[in-house]
């Protein structure tokens, strides 16, 4: 049985998974799927997909949600939206550790001017 392929889908798909720097583990993981489930996605296949395989593929390749119609449908993928990838858990930890050092900072140094003997108290809010 000959399977009903989407011209350039098959290259498109696998250009920016490359791009992105993603093994076919890796991508599959990002999407939420098997290898398996996303075999007939990466070899072109039309068909009628589900919404998790949809949505699984927009997410890991930072696509719009309705990247595969488009691409079925004959769309150059370079005129889709990227959207930008969200940071690892890893990222975002580091970032909001830099965020706690950075108040630690200010923090030590509002102390050091209260505690000096020429320390100015606080202006009262006037009412």
């Amino acid at each position: 049985m000959k399977r009903d392929v989407v011209p350039g889908m098959a290259e498109a798909i696998d250009k920016r998974r490359l791009e992105l720097g993603l093994s076919m583990g890796g991508f599959a993981k990002a999407a939420g799927l098997t290898r398996a489930g996303l075999a007939p996605v990466v070899n072109g296949e039309r068909r009628d997909y589900q919404d998790k395989t949809r949505f699984g593929l927009a997410r890991a390749l930072h696509w719009p949600v309705d990247a595969l119609d488009r691409l079925m449908a004959g769309e150059d993928p370079a005129t889709f939206e990227h959207s930008p990838p969200k940071p690892t858990v890893e990222a975002r930890l580091a970032q909001i550790e830099q965020q706690i050092t950075a108040a630690q900072v200010q923090l030590d140094q509002l102390a050091r001017r209260l505690a000096s003997p020429d320390a100015q108290p606080p202006a009262r809010p006037l009412r």
